[in-house]
C-alpha cells in the first residue's frame, strides 16, 4: 500500500478559502477520518488528494512521490463517492470492470479481479443484474468492489453511507473497516457523522472552516478535546465558565466552586461529558451541585436527564439504563444532586 503526506494544503476559490494550511501524514495501511461539519473542507481536501481539485498551495506526496500535478487515473487512488455514481446501463460487473478498462487490464485479468471483488462485498450472485434492481446498500457494495478492483494504493471514501438507513448504515461500515483491515489499505474515510468517526478510524481529523482543529486517536479526541470547539462538537459537554481560584479550584459564573484535578491558571472554561456525571439524593464525589429536574429522555440504552442549577444554567447527564437504576431520582421536578470526579473536567483556556 502506501504512506500519504499532504504537505500545507491550501485550496482558495475566488476570495474564499475553503482549506488552510493542513498538513498531515497518513501511515501505510491507516484508517484516518475527517470529520466536521459541511463547509468545513473535508471534501475537498479529499478530492485533492483524488487529484479532481487542484491545490492552490501545497503538496500531495503518495509513498514519498509528488502527485500534486498527477491527474486523477495515474495516482492510482480508488473513490467511492456518495452518490455511488454507477452507470444505470451497465450490469454490476460491467460496472467494475469499467475501470480497468480504462487501466488497460486484459479480458482474463478482469473478470478474475471482477469475481474476486464481488466475493469481498458478498455480492457474487448479483453480477448480471443492473443498479436499478438493487437496494442502496447493494449498491453501494458495488461502489467499494469498482473501487477496490483497480487495485488502488490508497482507497478514499467520501460520505458512503449517508443515504443508508441506521442499520445498514452500521452493517456497510463494518463490512468497510474489515476489509480495509484485511486489505491492509491506506484509506481516507470523510464523513460528518461522529458516530462513524468514533467507530472506524484509526486517527480522527476534526476540521472546521478550513482548519485542522485536532488530529489523534478517537478515544483521544474525545476524552481530551484540545479547544471548545471540538469539544463542543464532539459528542456533548457541559461548559462551566469562569476562572481558577486556587490549586484545583475553579469559580463559575454562578458562583459554584469547582475541584479540577487538571486546572490551568489560564483556564476560563471546564467542561464535563454528560455521562460521566452521576445523580444522586445526596451530595457525592469531589463535585456536587444542587439541581432541579426539568426533563427525561428516554434514549433507550440511555436515559438523559437536563437539570437547573441555583443560577438557572442547565446541565444534561447521561445515565446507563441499567438494572436496579432508581429512577425515582430523576423525576421531573425532583430536587437531586449532580456528582462527578475532579478527574472528569477538562479545562479549556479559550471562552
Amino acid at each position: 500500500m502506501a504512506k500519504v503526506s499532504l504537505v500545507h494544503l491550501r485550496k482558495q476559490f475566488d476570495s474564499s478559502v475553503a482549506v488552510d494550511d493542513f498538513s498531515l501524514e497518513i501511515e501505510d495501511g491507516e484508517l484516518v477520518t475527517f470529520l466536521g461539519p459541511s463547509g468545513c473542507g473535508k471534501t475537498t481536501t479529499l478530492r485533492m488528494i483524488a487529484g479532481f481539485v487542484a491545490p492552490t498551495h501545497g503538496k500531495i506526496l503518495i509513498d514519498g512521490e509528488d502527485v500534486t500535478q498527477t491527474r486523477p487515473h495515474k495516482r492510482n487512488t480508488g473513490m467511492v463517492f456518495q452518490r455511488y455514481a454507477l452507470f444505470p446501463h451497465m450490469t454490476v460487473a460491467e460496472n467494475i470492470a469499467f475501470g480497468l478498462e480504462m487501466h488497460k487490464v486484459p479480458p482474463a485479468a478482469r473478470k478474475q479481479r471482477v469475481a474476486t471483488v464481488l466475493d469481498m462485498v458478498r455480492m457474487t450472485g448479483f453480477k448480471d443484474r443492473y443498479p436499478r434492481q438493487l437496494s442502496g446498500g447493494q449498491q453501494q457494495r458495488v461502489a467499494i468492489a469498482r473501487a477496490l478492483a483497480i487495485q488502488p494504493q490508497v482507497f478514499l471514501l467520501d460520505e458512503p453511507l449517508s443515504n443508508l438507513d441506521a442499520r445498514l448504515r452500521q452493517a456497510v461500515r463494518e463490512e468497510i473497516r474489515e476489509l480495509q483491515q484485511s486489505l491492509g489499505l491506506t484509506t481516507v474515510f470523510v464523513t460528518h457523522d461522529q458516530e462513524e468517526a468514533l467507530a472506524m478510524s484509526d486517527r480522527m481529523v476534526i476540521m472546521h472552516k478550513g482548519t485542522v482543529q485536532q488530529v489523534g486517536k478517537p478515544s483521544d479526541v474525545y476524552e481530551q478535546p484540545v479547544n471548545l470547539l471540538v469539544a463542543d462538537f464532539l459528542g456533548k459537554m457541559n461548559f462551566f465558565r469562569g476562572r481558577p481560584i486556587a490549586d484545583h479550584a475553579f469559580l463559575t459564573a454562578t458562583g459554584t466552586v469547582l475541584s479540577v484535578a487538571a486546572l490551568r491558571a489560564d483556564t476560563q472554561c471546564v467542561g464535563v461529558r454528560p455521562e460521566r456525571m452521576l445523580l444522586s439524593s445526596q451530595p457525592q464525589l469531589d463535585n456536587s451541585i444542587q439541581v432541579k429536574v426539568t426533563s427525561v429522555a428516554y434514549l433507550g440504552p440511555q436515559i438523559e436527564v437536563t437539570l437547573m442549577d441555583a443560577g438557572n444554567e442547565l446541565i444534561r447527564c447521561q445515565l446507563s439504563n441499567a438494572a436496579g437504576i432508581d429512577t425515582q431520582v430523576f423525576q421531573s421536578g425532583a430536587e437531586v444532586f449532580v456528582n462527578w470526579r475532579a478527574d472528569d473536567n477538562a479545562v479549556f483556556c479559550d471562552s
